[in-house]
């Protein structure tokens, strides 16, 4: 076992505390602390094998296999919503093809009434003895 400086952020991790009790505990006198920088470390003791160069300060493997194990999770939650996001798309496009047509043939149907309309304005008596001009 050695003793590190570090964070108290870090130190919620190693001694598996809040970081309000840490805070409390440094307050209360039974964790050293200084402050260096604006920032607060407190003196934990650290087992050299939880300490790797490749890892931030105090996480175990534990830890990290959680993280990556969470991190593979939101992975595959993204690409499943990402799937989903294509799929609505998809229905919007068709969606809006079919509404496209409706109304083409809407409209088509409403210039042919206009046509019929226009064409009996007029007495039935006026267009069967309508003189040519």
């Amino acid at each position: 076992m050695s003793q590190k400086w570090v964070t108290v952020a870090e130190a919620r991790h190693v001694l598996g505390m809040a970081e309000r009790t840490i805070r409390r505990h440094i307050q209360e006198g039974t964790l050293q602390s200084k402050l260096d920088s604006g920032r607060r470390w407190v003196l934990v003791e650290v087992a050299e094998d939880t300490m790797s160069k490749d890892t931030p300060t105090g996480m175990s493997d534990a830890v990290i296999d959680r993280l990556e194990k969470e991190n593979e999770l939101i992975k595959n939650q993204l690409s499943t919503k990402d799937k989903q996001i294509e799929n609505l798309q998809a229905e919007v496009k068709e969606s809006r093809e079919r509404s496209d047509t409706i109304i083409l043939q809407l409209t088509r149907q409403l210039e042919q009434s206009q046509r019929m309309l226009e064409a009996h304005r007029e007495p039935f008596w006026q267009r069967w003895f309508k003189r040519e001009k």
